[in-house]
């Protein structure tokens, strides 16, 4: 298994994985998908086992310090120097989860966003996710003004 940044030749598998993984107001489109592919494929993660990818974590680049509805909707905001990270999806393939398999693709994001010298990563979840966000050491800073798909979001920030 290897953890490279995705291109254009994922878009189905990574469209698949999202639909698998989020009910269908929360999920990305392909057509989303496509355009991120397309322009900034560097802030997106996957994890690759001999062409089948089991967990992906999807990002975008802003100045801006907080993780909006929009940055969901109009991902052409993306700055490719932005300071911060605006993690948009983390991905498992419901028949690999509890494997570690998104951990490890975490751990890489982080890693490759720290030795560029960002800011930091923001991401909205549901409570439920807090404790797994918290492991990394995102800082859960209360509910979000999100309402991405009708949830209950919170905003964590994990800052270098």
């Amino acid at each position: 298994m290897v953890i490279r940044h995705a291109d254009m030749r994922d878009l189905d598998a990574v469209t698949k994985l999202e639909a698998d993984s989020f009910i269908p107001s929360e999920a990305a489109t392909k057509e989303k998908y496509e355009y991120r592919l397309k322009h900034f494929s560097d802030c997106f993660w996957l994890l690759d086992d001999f062409g089948e990818i089991y967990s992906f974590v999807v990002c975008l680049a802003t100045d801006k310090r907080d993780l909006t509805d929009d940055m969901f909707e109009n991902v052409s905001i993306h700055n490719p120097d932005g300071e911060w990270l605006m993690l948009l999806s983390v991905a498992t393939s419901p028949t690999q989860r509890h494997r570690g398999y998104a951990k490890q693709v975490m751990n890489q994001a982080i890693k490759d966003t720290k030795e560029l010298n960002r800011k930091g990563i923001v991401l909205t979840c549901k409570e439920k996710y807090i404790s797994f966000y918290a492991q990394y050491g995102f800082v859960n800073e209360g509910k979000s003004v999100s309402e991405h798909g009708g949830a209950v979001w919170y905003q964590m920030r994990l800052t270098f």
